[in-house]
């Protein structure tokens, strides 16, 4: 019998149980300072949550050799880990000038939603490629 997707890579499947509840407080949060603390520990998190993504025989290289026909949609992914990154750096200096007293508040909040959006829909795109190789290389599909 195989493994169940969610088995195959066990930290990248606790890693997305994890990321909910962070982006989902992140997402709540509305005070400048909670929001800077937050994505401030949110980055060294992703940085090691992206390279266990992106090893050598991880998940993105096993979904490739499993199926070659997302090597692209997992090119798209590798430079949305980039992005995330930046924009996590950049909602840390949005939140530290409006924890100054600028008038960028809801600038932060506007941005806080995009981010999180985003990593969402990451997350959707990844799941649909874990099932789609996985799901079709063991002989449940059509």
């Amino acid at each position: 019998m195989s493994q169940p997707v969610s088995q195959r890579f066990p930290q990248v499947d606790d890693d997305h149980k994890e990321l909910i509840p962070m982006i989902t407080e992140l997402e709540q949060s509305r005070d400048p300072g909670d929001i800077r603390k937050q994505v401030e520990a949110l980055r060294p998190w992703l940085e090691r949550h992206f390279e266990e993504e992106e090893r050598p025989n991880g998940m993105f290289e096993s979904i490739e050799s499993v199926d070659p026909r997302h090597s692209q949609d997992l090119k798209g992914l590798i430079h949305e880990h980039r992005a995330m990154i930046e924009q996590v750096e950049q909602l840390a200096e949005l939140a530290k000038a409006a924890e100054s007293g600028q008038p960028l508040h809801q600038q932060l909040i506007d941005s806080v939603r995009e981010f999180v959006h985003l990593v969402r829909e990451h997350e959707i795109v990844e799941n649909q490629l874990l099932v789609e190789a996985f799901y079709h290389e063991e002989g449940g599909g059509d």
